[in-house]
């Protein structure tokens, strides 16, 4: 066996394990990570050192800038009310806001936290829609404000399974659309409908999305019959917790109908907390509604979170690596990045 001035093998000494292989390997590689690797002059652990630091850097600029602060596609229901989210006034000096439908959706801007009133809203919604054996779910969403109460009364030919879903996230697991599975732990509620008509109630607990589902499952199969499909009746009567947006100001009321704009922009200054609240016409005959919100991105800020402190920071630990740091070109077997053998080769 050849021998290695860096590891020294008692003659006719079995090979490492694969699990002693990989500690091997695991330990080079943080050493490599953190420039201690043996070997290494102070130049290359600086090279490496920046080298880390840009990728870093360049990870987190993307992160908060497409998935923090990134465009979010929101879809409401007639009546509901909700800020927009991914914004923030210090890495965002203003959001464009774009309603894809005819239905009108009304903009306004306030100062902090926009109050509740003290007394809900009733609102009643008519759906139906008919699920398939072998298809997606059949799914409506509402945005609700804590405390809103709402009961759900369905009609069905056929059984089926329905469930209560709060977030866009866990819906997303549900649907397969993350790598994430739900575990049973996606839904708030879940129930096994059979043929006729069927009441749940709900109240909710936080600000968020909730998705009412349908689908035909084994579960819903094996209830009762052989249909291929199941017609649903849906009816939401909602008691809705809305803000009070008696002192707030109206930005723009967004529509693609012929005369209205489609778009609008709203300033966020920075010395001020600034809210922007969408609000969805309640008389809308739609089943949802969908805008796009888009952050402005403040790109001083950005220029001095992701390029000016690294660059000051990574200076000053250059520097201390320049003074401090020794070349170390021992490569012998005492060095700790190496197991210890406890044997050396016979001459």
């Amino acid at each position: 066996m050849m021998q290695s001035e860096a590891v020294r093998y008692k003659q006719g000494a079995p090979e490492p394990s694969l699990r002693g292989q990989c500690w091997l390997y695991y330990r080079i590689f943080w050493a490599f990570i953190c420039c201690c690797l043996p070997g290494q002059t102070k130049f290359v652990k600086i090279g490496v050192f920046w080298g880390w630091t840009v990728i870093a850097t360049i990870s987190t600029v993307l992160l908060v800038r497409l998935a923090i602060f990134g465009t979010d596609y929101p879809t409401s229901s007639p009546g509901d009310m909700r800020l927009v989210h991914k914004v923030t006034n210090v890495m965002c000096k203003g959001i464009t806001i774009t309603n894809e439908h005819e239905d009108n959706v009304f903009v306004y801007s306030m100062l902090g936290e926009p109050p509740i009133k003290p007394n809900k809203k009733f609102q009643s919604f008519e759906r139906n829609s008919m699920v398939d054996t072998y298809d997606v779910p059949v799914y409506w969403n509402f945005y609700l404000l804590t405390g809103s109460e709402m009961r759900i009364t369905t009609t069905v030919d056929t059984a089926v399974e329905f469930m209560i879903l709060q977030g866009k996230e866990k819906l997303d697991k549900f649907l397969g659309k993350k790598k994430e599975k739900c575990n049973n732990n996606c839904h708030l509620q879940d129930h096994l409908y059979t043929t006729g008509n069927h009441f749940t109630d709900m109240t909710t607990s936080t600000n968020d999305d909730y998705y009412f589902l349908y689908r035909r499952t084994d579960r819903s199969e094996s209830a009762k019959s052989d249909a291929e499909f199941s017609n649903i009746d849906v009816r939401f009567d909602v008691n809705r917790t809305v803000y009070d947006l008696s002192n707030a100001t109206i930005v723009c009321t967004l529509s693609t109908t012929q005369g209205q704009t489609s778009s609008c922009y709203t300033a966020l200054p920075l010395t001020d907390d600034l809210r922007t609240i969408m609000s969805y016409d309640e008389m809308s005959d739609a089943e949802a509604i969908k805008v796009i919100t888009e952050c402005d991105a403040r790109i001083g800020f950005y220029i001095l979170f992701f390029l000016a402190i690294p660059l000051v920071c990574g200076g000053i630990i250059t520097g201390l690596m320049i003074l401090f740091c020794k070349d170390n070109k021992d490569m012998s077997s005492n060095n700790n990045v190496w197991p210890d053998r406890n044997s050396q080769t016979k001459n």
